[in-house]
């Protein structure tokens, strides 16, 4: 989920989850669940190329996640 106030900076939250195998799945307490703010955004850099980031600051949800996570994902486009 996220607000999409300008190209270069959006804002959100951002949740991740492991339920175990998929066939398999794990107790509850034993699932890896988070949640946090996050942030998102494009930087046009020419034509047909950029650069596009996505940052979260992630707390644990349950027994088994860590208390908090940081996670950042940047790609370049071309």
């Amino acid at each position: 989920m996220k607000y999409r106030w300008k190209k270069e900076f959006e804002y959100g939250m951002q949740g991740m989850g492991d339920l175990g195998e998929w066939d398999n799945w794990a107790k509850s307490n034993e699932q890896n669940h988070r949640m946090g703010p996050a942030a998102f955004g494009k930087f046009s850099l020419a034509p047909k190329q950029a650069i596009k980031y996505n940052t979260a600051w992630l707390f644990g949800l349950t027994d088994a996640a860590p208390n908090n996570t940081f996670r950042m994902q940047l790609e370049y486009e071309f």
